[in-house]
């Protein structure tokens, strides 16, 4: 028996540690994240200092404020000041200014601006940094206009409150905890992954019904989103074509405003006919005097039109989101058991949940929190019928569960039996084992569940179908060699495989051209959008810009809350680039998607080439529709949707196929575990911070309590 080396430690040792990380982070968050309690408790409070005020009048105990920009100036103080205190009252927002002169400065030396929220208590204390001879203290208020302060809720070095967050204090436990399980040399990597054991399937379920219940509560952030509907047309979309196939028609309505323009999808030609904003349906695809919805149907038809046809209200976007992201975390741990069941059994669990989580975040349910509207639907609606489809193709085949090691069906051994050879590795000379090899029969129903899968992408996001390459591979030796599909000893597998594509195919062909007279045309070139997309063509200059902005562009680092900072994509292609402000390349934020371009360089690692072959079409796929994705519609970041999880799958491939060939082999693991452990830890966190680091449509704008809340809980030094 050849296991790696690792020094045993005993259960109890183990909970020693976890309660000596609760026992710090409880020091820390009374001492070091309270610092400014303890702090201000050694400063003398400024009470006799002279206060003249300008923009606000004293009424009683209070300061109206009567102008938009209000000062308030201490003179007389001659003491250092360290801290402002500016209590507002629930749901009150300022820009705080402030400038000092002191014995180093004989004018005003003024701070950054500030945001003070009155719902947000350690916003409300401002840590100032001036010199120990203060004369003049000028504090700049702007953005309550119109409304009153106390008189005694402006105060200078007043004792900052003890705020103890049991939430941080949760949080941090919990992720410290989780990184210490996960260390290198933990024994959880000696459980194997097996879900046929109720145990693990009843935690996969619950680790997956906790990201969901943060999920769900995570959508409720942009409040400006969840409003859009309500007022604007073209985020109602949906709706109207659930009505419309409600009453047997596809179209949304006519649009005459239209025919007497030249060129309607030309804003110039629209403009110069005097079509503005309500003349029109902006965002649809108008076709031949009628408008319709160029979105993909398949959501509307498995969710809005039943839901409609049911209770006789539209589903809400951001209700129908969490369905698919639910549906989209179920899909991802059922396509990642059926790839350790079949090719990598010696997959540890811990390392199993990881990727599950991993991978959910960061192909969709991250961007979901910062934007649940309709744009969304149809991504997250083709990324889950396209995890559930290459799923259920890979457990098609029936294979041998018989592992190595234990002698029992199933993948629960618990170690890797080697005859031994030179330099205590596995003997050459021995045949190894394939336990990922086919019995050579396929289970028709799974074909057929993943073939509908597949083909329900086409109507949700077509690009998408690039997946359907994993079929050569995946099927090209049953057909070719082995005459196990396509045969006539095969004609029910075969049918199952391939009659869903085809019934899918004919509905949606039967469907664009009722619309628009084609069997091929979605109807996304004849969106009615800020440039006319029937001429945008493909231009081999959009595609370095596609790659690199998509990919490989750095994103740019702060010192402020978020941390990260969006941008504009600057570019030297001198023609029409239609772009919204970036974040940075999934390479970069996503860096557990190098993996997958890492083990492209490393076939043997792959026992079973068909897995080397799918890390190939994922990783190709992934770069494919990145310049797609440039070249018909432009650099926006919803689109990462469309490609990040194709990227996963490819690293999960590849961390999997790497550690199985390192244990097979003899070789140390604990390298892989801390790339992929710090890997996945960076891939969480750059997914969190992304959701407040767009100044588009941003939550900062939207919910502002919420924002500032997570900054004074994170940026605790601000």
């Amino acid at each position: 028996m050849l296991v790696e080396k690792e020094k045993a430690l005993r259960p109890g040792r183990e909970g020693a540690v976890l309660a000596g990380i609760v026992l710090a982070l409880l020091f820390c968050e009374i001492f070091l994240f309270n610092y400014k309690h303890w702090e201000s408790l050694f400063y003398e409070p400024v009470e006799d200092a002279v206060c003249s005020l300008c923009g606000l009048e004293v009424v009683g105990d209070r300061y109206e404020i009567v102008e938009e920009e209000v000062v308030v100036e201490f003179s007389g103080i001659h003491r250092p000041v360290a801290y402002l205190s500016l209590n507002l009252e629930e749901g009150q927002q300022a820009e705080v200014t402030v400038g000092a002169v002191d014995e180093a400065n004989a004018s005003y030396l003024w701070t950054p601006v500030r945001a003070v929220r009155g719902d947000v208590a350690a916003s409300q204390h401002l840590r100032l940094h001036f010199g120990r001879d203060i004369q003049r203290l000028r504090v700049v208020i702007r953005g309550l206009g119109g409304g009153s302060i106390s008189r005694e809720r402006v105060a200078l070095n007043a004792a900052v409150p003890l705020c103890f967050s049991w939430l941080r204090f949760l949080l941090l436990a919990g992720g410290i905890g989780c990184l210490y399980l996960l260390r290198s040399s933990s024994l959880l990597y000696r459980v194997r992954t097996d879900l046929t054991r109720r145990r693990q399937w009843l935690l996969t379920a619950a680790c997956i019904a906790l990201q969901l219940l943060f999920f769900h509560g995570m959508l409720r952030w942009n409040t400006d989103a969840l409003a859009w509907p309500a007022y604007m047309e073209h985020h109602q979309q949906y709706y109207r074509l659930a009505e419309a196939l409600a009453q047997g028609r596809v179209d949304i309505g006519e649009a005459s405003a239209l025919e007497a323009v030249e060129n309607p999808y030309d804003p110039s030609a629209r403009a110069a006919a005097g079509l503005g904003a309500g003349d029109f349906k902006w965002d649809h695809a108008y076709y031949d005097g009628s408008y319709y919805v160029y979105f993909g149907v398949v959501p509307v038809v498995l969710f809005y039109l039943p839901w409609y046809l049911f209770t006789g209200s539209h589903l809400p976007h951001a209700d129908c989101i969490f369905l698919l992201g639910a549906l989209l975390m179920a899909g991802i741990a059922y396509l990642l058991w059926q790839m350790v069941r079949r090719w990598f059994p010696q997959t540890p669990y811990v390392l199993y949940l990881l990727l599950c989580v991993t991978m959910g975040a960061a192909s969709g349910l991250g961007y979901a929190v910062y934007k649940p509207d309709l744009y969304l639907v149809p991504i997250l609606a083709g990324m889950a019928w396209g995890v559930w489809g290459l799923a259920f193709w890979i457990s098609a085949e029936r294979a041998p569960e018989r592992y190595p090691g234990n002698g029992r069906s199933g993948p629960g051994g618990a170690g890797l039996e080697m005859r031994p050879g030179k330099a205590g590795l596995p003997d050459p000379g021995r045949r190894r084992q394939d336990f990922g090899a086919a019995s050579g029969e396929y289970a028709a129903w799974r074909l057929g569940a993943g073939s509908l899968c597949l083909a329900l992408v086409a109507g949700c996001r077509p690009q998408m179908l690039l997946i359907l390459a994993a079929g050569p591979v995946l099927f090209g030796r049953a057909v070719f060699r082995d005459r196990r599909l396509f045969s006539r000893k095969s004609m029910v597998p075969t049918l199952a495989l391939c009659l869903p594509l085809a019934a899918v195919a004919a509905g949606l062909m039967w469907y664009n051209a009722l619309r628009f007279g084609s069997v091929l045309e979605f109807g996304a070139c004849y969106n009615l959008t800020t440039n006319d997309m029937t001429h945008r063509g493909w231009v081999w200059g959009r595609c370095g810009l596609g790659i690199f902005s998509y990919l490989l562009q750095p994103p740019r680092i702060s010192s402020l809350f978020p941390f990260l900072q969006d941008f504009p994509v600057e570019t030297a292609y001198l023609g029409l680039t239609v772009s919204e402000r970036m974040v940075g390349g999934v390479l970069w934020l996503f860096p557990v998607l190098c993996f997958g371009f890492y083990g492209l360089l490393h076939k043997e690692w792959y026992r079973d080439r068909r897995c080397y072959g799918l890390a190939w079409i994922s990783q190709l796929s992934m770069v494919t529709l990145a310049v797609a994705d440039a070249q018909m519609a432009g650099l926006l970041t919803r689109y990462f949707g469309d490609f990040v999880w194709l990227g996963m799958v490819g690293s999960l491939f590849a961390i999997l196929a790497c550690y199985v060939w390192k244990e097979e082999n003899g070789l140390d693991c604990r390298l892989l575990r801390r790339l992929v452990v710090m890997a996945c830890a960076v891939t969480l966190l750059f997914t969190f911070l992304r959701i407040f680091a767009h100044s588009e449509d941003s939550i900062r704008n939207a919910n502002p309590a919420l924002y500032y809340r997570v900054q004074s809980l994170i940026a605790f030094w601000m």
